[in-house]
């Protein structure tokens, strides 16, 4: 019996890549792969088996059959150009992005066999080798064809009618939030960047993306117990906060392990970047919200902290964020599918220059705010060194991550590319005025 089956789009999004990936596969002659994968038409069937083993006893040699395994389903639709489609991990959730990826394949080939596409074979008594055939259209039809054919069973089954999915379905037509958020974020890039940066509206940034300074995962260290008798500023000296590096992470690595798969104690729920005035906070987090966007992980809002102005940030989002987003006066209609975003762990907040609020407790107020189905989004915030260290305990749930200093080569590269930038403005001005 087939497990629970979701039908969403994101189930019928992974059934339809592992089918085009296996007929992708069957163009290949002569089960043409490096796994130990093999994919044969039988006029409307589409065979898939794994390989052969050959046994010889004296004279006799006798030729097993072995089905394939889901980490070799796996890996073609990868080589195919394909992703597995993941939900959003629960922050308590201890499950790897691989065994994740496997979930959702075997969902992917339960539905298959759910709407009758799918048809097993007897594989070997080893657990987890798999030999099977779809059913499709014909080995003479386009890919395109093949595929219908898996689209139209969806369609006819009862349980992608149902009024659940139809809302759904109903609702990701008339918003595309992706989109939403992808022009919001191109709206705030242009606010919070450098105006030297995109003098030349040919270059936008580009040439800066290669240039990212490193992170470092820091903890903060208990204040030293002191029994002698000590002058009062070096007391003071010995209960200033301060801070033990515990791993170092490239740009590409932190956004892969921390980002993507939820390296860490909170997996990646509540990330904390702090840094001295001008290390690139600002910056690193546009990298990482275009970088989600991107990369199909969830749906990035980015708040600039100082725009609060005494709001809350459920308040903030449903009377600002939603209504300059949707370019509505009135957003009663959308606030429930907004906040539905949330309740289904889809969205990640990008909370910028906590140290810029009005409040006095500025962490404080964001802890006590991170309430209700705002809880629900992953959230990156950036701060001040400074302003952490008065209010650190307030947000002890964030994993902290310090930007640390320029390499030198990094260096040399930024201010050549400013440098670049300053005298193509400076010729645009000259030429004007001429």
């Amino acid at each position: 019996m087939p497990r629970h089956i979701r039908w969403d789009k994101l189930t019928l999004e992974n059934v339809l890549s592992l089918v085009e990936a296996l007929l992708q596969l069957s163009e290949k002659p002569d089960c043409e792969s490096k796994l130990p994968l093999c994919v044969v038409w039988n006029a409307d069937k589409l065979r898939i088996t794994g390989y052969e083993i050959k046994k010889t006893t004296g004279n006799r040699t006798k030729t097993t059959e072995v089905g394939t395994k889901k980490e070799d389903l796996l890996q073609q639709i990868k080589n195919a150009g394909k992703t597995v489609k993941l939900l959003r991990q629960k922050a308590e959730s201890s499950v790897s992005h691989k065994e994740r990826e496997l979930q959702e394949l075997q969902a992917a080939l339960d539905c298959l066999k759910e709407l009758g596409v799918r048809e097993d074979e007897p594989a070997r008594k080893n657990q987890g080798y798999w030999k099977f055939t779809l059913t499709l259209k014909h080995q003479t039809a386009t890919i395109k064809e093949n595929l219908e054919v898996v689209n139209q069973k969806w369609n006819q089954h009862p349980k992608t009618n149902s009024s659940t999915v139809s809302q759904i379905q109903t609702a990701d037509k008339s918003i595309d939030w992706q989109e939403i958020c992808g022009t919001m974020l191109e709206k705030h890039k242009r606010l919070t960047t450098n105006e030297l940066l995109f003098a030349d509206d040919d270059n936008k940034f580009d040439d800066f993306k290669a240039i990212h300074v490193p992170l470092a995962l820091v903890e903060r260290n208990k204040p030293k117990k002191c029994s002698e008798d000590i002058s009062p500023e070096q007391g003071s000296r010995l209960y200033e906060p301060s801070y033990e590096e515990k791993q170092r992470f490239e740009h590409e690595a932190f956004l892969e392990k921390i980002i993507r798969d939820g390296v860490g104690k909170t997996q990646g729920h509540r990330i904390a970047l702090i840094g001295e005035p001008g290390a690139g906070k600002t910056t690193q987090l546009q990298t990482i919200a275009f970088w989600i966007l991107n990369s199909n992980l969830g749906l990035p809002i980015w708040i600039s902290l100082a725009d609060l102005q005494g709001k809350s940030v459920e308040n903030y989002l449903l009377q600002d964020w939603l209504k300059n987003a949707l370019e509505v006066v009135r957003v009663e209609e959308q606030e429930n599918a907004f906040a539905d975003l949330f309740k289904n762990n889809r969205v990640w907040l990008l909370l910028d220059a906590a140290d810029e609020m009005s409040s006095l407790q500025p962490l404080t107020e964001i802890s006590q705010q991170l309430t209700g189905w705002v809880k629900n989004a992953r959230v990156v915030l950036t701060c001040r060194v400074n302003v952490w260290e008065a209010n650190a305990n307030a947000l002890e749930n964030f994993e902290t991550y310090r930007l640390l200093n320029f390499e030198y080569p990094q260096q040399r590269v930024y201010w050549a590319l400013v440098s670049q930038q300053g005298c193509r403005q400076r010729g645009k001005i000259m030429a004007g005025i001429r």
